[in-house]
């Protein structure tokens, strides 16, 4: 899956901070194999920014889950545990240069998850955002793609 090879190309970052990222994937069972007919430079794209953005703004190691949905579509999530969600507003979060919060150090032009959003509705997807005050707190990105 496309989405794994995104993951481990940030191996060394991970490393780094001592991350131990997780990948959920479902059992293919016959008949229900995940299987997007998309973009796949646009697709990929996507998920490196998803993936970036955990890396940068995660304050622990982000956990990537694939799954079919009960309306058959595919999704894919990217949840990182965030130090506060105080900052974090979703209704802005895919906006053009919006940055949670303006004074913090981490790299980022705050276009990554704009571009993003509009790459997935071009192709007729969703990303969407929803955020966790529950121990441990997090900030969780889904792909929603029909199949």
């Amino acid at each position: 899956m496309v989405s794994a090879e995104y993951a481990l190309g940030h191996y060394p970052e991970f490393e780094k901070r001592g991350w131990e990222p997780e990948l959920c994937m479902p059992d293919e069972a016959p008949g229900r194999e995940l299987v997007v007919l998309t973009d796949p430079d646009a697709l990929a794209r996507i998920l490196e920014n998803l993936v970036t953005n955990a890396v940068r703004h995660g304050s622990d190691a982000p956990r990537v889950l694939v799954q079919l949905t009960d309306r058959g579509e595919a999704s894919v999530t990217v949840e990182n545990p965030v130090a506060s969600t105080a900052s974090i507003d979703t209704a802005r979060l895919f906006d053009r240069f919006y940055q949670a919060d303006s004074a913090r150090h981490a790299a980022g032009s705050g276009l990554g998850l704009a571009v993003s959003a509009n790459l997935a509705h071009a192709m007729g997807m969703e990303l969407t955002a929803h955020l966790s005050d529950a121990a441990p707190r997090s900030l969780s990105i889904t792909l929603t793609c029909p199949r």
